[in-house]
């Protein structure tokens, strides 16, 4: 989702094959509840990541379909609805994941993670050793590092092998700068193609799978991380087996999960409630859906588009007990900044990103508002690069959810 509140839908693939539509390219309007063509795309592309920056522009990295001379990475800006050149990752990768960081850099995931540096617009390769094979799907952790799920190089895939399948974990903090395994040869079911969130208590939800690159043999194993203890636990439930679906965390804490794939798009629906470790199934979308777009908007409600079978579609699953976008106002206090906002739940612990004059800006305190119940007290240091003396936006994301926009008016150093 934009800071404006629209929905960028980039590429993808056309009908119900896997070919790519070329470099299409539409925004969603949930005010109005109408699609608009813009770009197009400097690249033909599915199967790519796309990350929100801080100041607004979205990074478009990888992906399958383009064609020779193309570019392996773009910048959408919304402010002109174009897509620009920016600098081009070094190694080509699909089926990734790319996560904004506190220092508003990109963490690219893939055979060889890079980093994508928005001020210079470059890509460069993130330092690691000792790793048995590659990191393929990241999630943030609420302590700010990068939780990376990997499988092995030398591992030889077979048939019968589907409930023993090795994959290691590592992470990646920004003050060490490179990689470092966690755990390895822990053995679970389809470690290609799942879906991995991190919940609002910092423990990481892992759900489906293929049994090996391409995603055969999907499994329905469902697990949770613990980061505290390093410890796995599965769970037993009666879900059906699927990979390539999406796992959108709600910003109650429970977790939407949709469609995927095994042999066949699923239109299934359910939501996982993390107190109670189970799920319930919701009425089944539309139409039945893989490799598809899953966005929460402002009111609470659920984006779901394209996808194999449901390309040229989209549906919206609107959910009971929803918790709008957050809200807030701000007051400044010399070299910080104090936030006040609505939309959180009790004991959240993840923490939002807040923008600054477009900027990252350090969070020093996040909990309850003392003097006001129900809402909660942001309190962030102003980026150094801001401007001062000047009125400048404040805006903070939360969930992939862009609050209300404040104008604040930043004091000049003394």
């Amino acid at each position: 989702m934009l800071l404006d509140g629209r929905v960028l839908l980039a590429g993808g693939t056309c009908g119900s094959g896997v070919q790519s539509c070329g470099r299409e390219a539409q925004v969603y309007d949930p005010k109005s509840g109408e699609f608009s063509l813009v770009g197009p795309m400097l690249a033909s592309r599915w199967q790519h990541a796309a990350t929100l920056l801080a100041d607004g522009r979205v990074l478009i990295t990888g992906g399958a379909g383009a064609k020779p001379g193309e570019p392996l990475a773009e910048i959408f800006d919304p402010r002109s609805n174009t897509f620009l050149p920016t600098g081009d990752l070094g190694h080509y990768r699909r089926t990734h994941n790319a996560t904004l960081l506190a220092s508003g850099k990109v963490f690219v995931a893939g055979r060889i993670p890079e980093l994508f540096d928005p001020e210079s617009g470059a890509f460069a390769e993130v330092p690691a050793s000792g790793l048995p094979g590659w990191p393929e799907t990241s999630a943030l952790l609420p302590d700010g590092s990068l939780h990376l799920s990997g499988s092995y190089l030398s591992y030889s895939w077979t048939a019968t092998s589907l409930p023993v399948n090795p994959i290691f974990l590592s992470q990646y903090r920004e003050g060490i700068g490179r990689i470092e395994l966690i755990t390895g040869n822990h053995r679970r079911a389809g470690p290609y193609l799942h879906a991995m969130t991190v919940m609002t208590d910092g423990r990481v939800l892992t759900t489906g799978g293929g049994n090996d690159p391409y995603g055969f043999d999907a499994t329905s194993d469902v697990e949770i991380y613990d980061p505290k203890s390093a410890s796995f636990r599965r769970l037993e439930h009666s879900m059906p087996a699927r990979h390539s679906h999406q796992s959108t965390l709600l910003a109650d804490g429970r977790v939407l999960i949709t469609g995927g794939w095994d042999g066949f798009s699923l239109d299934d629906v359910a939501l996982f409630d993390p107190a109670r470790e189970s799920f319930v199934r919701l009425p089944a979308m539309q139409i039945a859906r893989s490799y598809h777009t899953a966005t929460l908007l402002r009111d609470g409600s659920v984006l779901i588009a394209g996808g194999v079978i449901g390309a040229a579609s989209a549906e919206i699953i609107k959910l009971g007990n929803a918790i709008p976008a957050p809200e807030i106002a701000v007051a400044p206090s010399g070299d910080f900044l104090e936030i006040y906002a609505t939309g959180f739940q009790p004991q959240h612990s993840l923490r939002p990103f807040v923008f600054v004059d477009s900027r990252i800006a350090e969070i020093v305190y996040f909990g309850p508002a003392s003097e006001h119940p129900g809402v909660q007290q942001i309190n962030v240091r102003v980026p150094a690069q801001a401007r001062r003396g000047e009125v400048v936006p404040v805006q903070i994301n939360h969930l992939g959810l862009p609050s209300n926009r404040v104008e604040v008016s930043i004091s000049k150093l003394p």
